[in-house]
């Protein structure tokens, strides 16, 4: 994971990050007025950039995806206590798809090449690209919803619903069109993020079979779990009333979700590292 950091080494990384942030703030801004929990989140088809810019920028896009929802809070005038767990949620919608990439070696056109659509074996990449968002979603939904959870805002089972619904529908019906049309051009000016980054600034994946495996077990099972967990399946007493504002939510009492969401967060980390 140790390109997060040494990123920030190379101008053109730099860039990167600030572009993927520009481009994210001014998709998402329009949309501010297309709430769907007011102060807090909101129609979003801007969610299709984090996801296909982490892939072919790395770091940057992920990155870029963080700062960039940090400045749609601030100015769109819902900076809370879960901006920064919105933070974290956003980086990871960059991060879980270029780190899976690398791991596993998914959409892996020609000569290395990323997200080439079109050539041999277009629909098993389609299909890979979609198990990417699915991921991405899962993680970001995890993340922001454990948040809304912990500080007692919202159930976990009311905001991850929306979250990661939200999050998945724009990128999988944009991304594969965003994919194709950007592809070939960012490998052919190479700005694709291995391709700027020296070996020794990335990190090395010593079991990356299983560095993929624990990601999907973490994001996708945790948030499964948590869900399980925020609707009773297993054992949580929630009260939800009929108003659903910050400061209206009754006895979101119990530490299932806190626990289990931190576990998740836990194994998702020790499987980027591996």
């Amino acid at each position: 994971m140790k390109e997060i950091f040494t990123q920030w080494k190379y101008t053109k990384m730099v860039v990167l990050t600030a572009l993927t942030a520009a481009i994210y703030v001014a998709v998402l801004m329009p949309f501010k007025i297309a709430t769907i929990i007011p102060g807090f989140t909101e129609i979003r088809p801007g969610v299709v950039v984090p996801v296909v810019f982490g892939m072919f920028f790395g770091p940057a896009g992920a990155w870029g995806a963080a700062i960039g929802n940090l400045i749609g809070d601030i100015f769109g005038g819902m900076l809370t206590i879960i901006s920064p767990y919105g933070f974290v949620g956003n980086f990871l919608l960059g991060f879980m798809g270029y780190k899976l990439m690398e791991k596993w070696g998914w959409l892996r056109g020609k000569e290395g090449a990323y997200g080439v659509f079109g050539d041999e074996g277009t629909f098993k990449k389609v299909l890979q690209y979609l198990l990417i968002v699915v991921l991405s979603s899962s993680a970001c939904s995890l993340v922001i919803s454990w948040g809304m959870d912990v500080h007692k805002v919202f159930p976990f089972a009311v905001f991850a619903s929306i979250v990661f619904f939200n999050n998945l529908v724009m990128p999988a019906l944009l991304g594969v069109i965003l994919i194709g049309l950007l592809a070939r051009r960012l490998n052919r000016w190479d700005l694709v993020w291995v391709d700027i980054m020296d070996e020794k600034d990335r990190s090395v994946s010593r079991f990356p079979k299983l560095g993929g495996t624990l990601m999907w077990i973490g994001a996708v099972g945790g948030l499964a779990l948590c869900f399980a967990v925020s609707v009773g399946i297993y054992n949580a007493d929630y009260f939800v009333t009929d108003a659903l504002a910050p400061g209206q939510m009754e006895g979101l009492g119990g530490t299932g979700v806190p626990i289990i969401g931190l576990i998740a967060l836990v194994i998702i980390l020790i499987g980027a590292m591996l």
